[in-house]
């Protein structure tokens, strides 16, 4: 008797093929599940620094173009977390840290631009923002000084909390 042969995978072939596959699968499922956390903290990282150049582009253009700025508004302790300042028009305008609706408090999460009509929250609400802090030079010295605002702030990502940015730019307000 003659025997004939089989075209097939013996089960050992099948096993060891199987463990292959679940291998090569389970691999590019990491890789998959890697880059896509990767790519979630760059987009936080990136809505920070984009909520953080449009805060400062914000608050210093209209302060370079302000008319009056109280020379009360510098504190003794040099961390004021809000600045008052009558702008171009002649609208008394406050910058604060505020809640959601544009309310100033300590508490807030927000940077707001307040006048006497309404009030605008700047940043949006995916980030939140601590420390805001103005600091100015004594604009009651003599001889008269230009008058420098530095303006402090942290924005903090509320999709991941580990990623913060902290802000620091000087304006240089055009009041001769």
């Amino acid at each position: 008797m003659r025997k004939e042969q089989k075209n097939g995978f013996s089960l050992i072939e099948m096993i060891i093929a199987m463990g292959i596959f679940t291998v090569v699968i389970s691999v590019v499922a990491m890789v998959f599940s890697n880059s896509s956390s990767y790519q979630k903290r760059i987009l936080a990282g990136q809505e920070v620094e984009n909520n953080a150049r449009y805060i400062a582009e914000f608050i210093s253009r209209e302060l370079r173009t302000a008319r009056e700025i109280n020379s009360s508004q510098r504190s003794a302790s040099l961390n004021d977390s809000d600045l008052s300042f009558v702008n171009y028009k002649g609208e008394n305008i406050t910058y604060c840290l505020a809640n959601e609706a544009g309310a100033c408090g300590a508490d807030g999460e927000f940077i707001a631009r307040v006048n006497l009509t309404d009030a605008q929250v700047i940043n949006t609400s995916s980030v939140r923002i601590d420390n805001l802090k103005f600091i100015t030079n004594d604009f009651s010295a003599l001889p008269p000084q230009q008058k420098i605002i530095t303006v402090f702030f942290t924005v903090q990502s509320l999709d991941n909390p580990n990623i913060k940015l902290d802000m620091q730019t000087s304006i240089t307000a055009r009041l001769f």
